[in-house]
């Protein structure tokens, strides 16, 4: 392991992986653990999964990464039958954190490598805002960080593909909350998480885009890595004995990568966002996974236009349903008619944004 990189976590909070079995709706991914676990970590409502990927330590093209392990943030679930020390994992989860998914579920031996579940908190308005996003519905998305094109770099903005753009319930212009853990590290440990959070305008990346950063990553890859090649290699995990040359054979992987989470692509200042407040993380980089949701007062901005006519309407119908034969109208009926009118149109801008994801 390279002298710069910064790893380390404490023995206690290791942890072995299995699939999650079910799927409920909810704001966003989540890992199983039983009630124990979750007390002996010292886990809330959210946490974090670190991965030391075996990748990191053995490409060559890794040696200046600063830190030896991915992570990913998200929600804590108690399931009740789950043993000690094995909590159940998402897929994308598993995905962000670059877990081949023929090894994960054939290996017998994938039980022994280095995950560790550490408690993760948010900043006291970062909570709030948070909290009050999910009553208008929320979902998160995991992406992997790409660098901007150069025409994008210093315009404060950055691009996802225009397919997931309606996934996360966005127009381009919208604006996007980049959510990305920061490790906290005392007595040379990493003892717990704080998730950051950047808010930036989003467009879609077009075809073309697409297309010419594929190129780019096969003539330049020194300066455009593959994460897709570099985490999903199948050699890394033989090395590590989790898979056998037969087995690596057998899935067709010299050829066939596994899908990855998509990419977003970001200019350095948004890649180095937040780094000042935590001396002990990264610049985030082309293998760092993040989440992303939409920005609710961004999308409220975007229906504000529909929001004041629906209001108006409700107005003057209230109005006139409770005050039909009184004359004169009286401030008091005046105010009555826009706290019900008022409360319709939340209502239905609720609706509507909850509709949207």
């Amino acid at each position: 392991m390279t002298q710069n990189m910064i790893s380390d976590f404490p023995n206690e909070h290791r942890v072995c992986i299995k699939a999650t079995l079910g799927r409920t709706r909810t704001a966003g991914y989540y890992v199983e653990v039983n009630r124990d676990t979750a007390k002996k970590l010292k886990l809330t409502k959210w946490a974090v999964i670190a991965f030391e990927h075996p990748a990191l330590e053995q490409n060559e093209t890794l040696a200046n990464r600063f830190q030896s392990y991915l992570a990913i943030h998200c929600q804590v679930r108690i399931v009740d039958g789950l043993d000690n020390k094995i909590i159940a994992v998402d897929q994308t989860l598993r995905n962000a954190l670059g877990v081949p998914f023929e090894i994960f579920k054939s290996s017998k031996s994938f039980a022994s490598y280095p995950f560790y579940l550490m408690p993760a908190r948010r900043k006291f308005w970062h909570w709030i805002r948070t909290g009050s996003s999910s009553i208008f519905g929320v979902r998160y998305l995991a992406f992997r960080t790409k660098s901007a094109d150069v025409a994008d770099i210093e315009k404060g903005y950055v691009r996802i593909q225009t397919e997931v753009l309606k996934t996360l319930g966005v127009q381009e212009a919208d604006d996007l909350i980049i959510e990305r853990p920061f490790a906290l590290v005392t007595d040379g440990l990493v003892r717990e998480f704080e998730i950051g959070y950047t808010r930036l305008s989003v467009f879609g990346a077009s075809d073309r885009m697409l297309d010419q950063r594929k190129s780019l990553q096969k003539d330049y890859r020194d300066r455009y890595p593959n994460a897709q090649e570099i985490l999903y290699n199948y050699d890394c995990f033989i090395s590590s004995e989790s898979l056998t040359e037969g087995g690596k054979q057998e899935r067709g992987a010299t050829t066939l990568p596994e899908p990855d989470v998509p990419p977003v692509f970001m200019d350095y200042d948004a890649r180095n966002s937040g780094v000042a407040q935590y001396p002990h993380n990264g610049t985030a980089d082309y293998l760092t996974p993040l989440m992303v949701r939409r920005s609710i007062t961004s999308a409220i901005c975007r229906e504000s236009i529909q929001t004041g006519m629906t209001f108006g309407i409700a107005l003057i119908n209230v109005t006139l349903a409770f005050t039909r034969g009184i004359d004169p109208i009286s401030p008091s009926d005046i105010v009555f008619a826009s706290v019900i009118s008022a409360i319709i149109t939340i209502a239905l801008l609720i609706a509507r944004l909850r509709q949207q994801v």
